[in-house]
């Protein structure tokens, strides 16, 4: 954080802000998986689109591999849910009906969503800290900004869980 203060990241304040929780919502993190399956484990919006024929496309699967599927759920909640929470508890049982193997029942279940974010936010600002232009700086700031003007917090994973 100093270096970014030292640069006059636009985004220091706001980041630093949001420290306390961070450390925080270290405590829902290292649980065991319920269950391991191949899972996309990159299933942000950028890698879903809607197909012609009215379905979903997901690609993008360099980072596949094993992970619980409830881990991965918890992504989605977060990505499609985190504006209106009421959604959560629709998706969570429209997932589960469709058949899907994962079920978001605790805090613990949102490590992976929490993790991603964590590591966008790093990766943001180590870019930002070694851009060589005013539009590379844009462009990292964007990631840190994603996570600042949304934050992932406690009180958010708690409105997911509701039904």
């Amino acid at each position: 954080m100093s270096a970014l203060r030292a640069r006059h990241a636009p985004f220091a304040d706001e980041l630093d802000a949001l420290v306390p929780e961070l450390v925080a919502m270290e405590a829902y993190l290292g649980g065991p998986p319920r269950d391991l399956r191949t899972c996309h484990r990159d299933l942000w919006a950028d890698n879903v689109r809607r197909a012609r024929d009215g379905g979903l496309c997901v690609f993008d699967f360099d980072d596949a591999g094993l992970a619980d599927p409830s881990q991965e759920l918890a992504v989605v909640l977060v990505e499609y849910c985190t504006a209106d929470p009421r959604r959560a508890g629709l998706v969570r049982g429209a997932y589960s009906e469709a058949g899907g193997p994962g079920r978001v029942e605790d805090p613990t279940d949102f490590a992976m969503a929490i993790a991603q974010l964590a590591h966008i936010v790093v990766k943001g600002c180590q870019r930002w800290l070694t851009a060589a232009t005013d539009a590379e700086r844009s462009d990292n700031e964007g990631w840190v900004r994603e996570f600042i003007d949304r934050p992932l917090t406690r009180t958010v994973i708690e409105a997911l869980l509701v039904d």
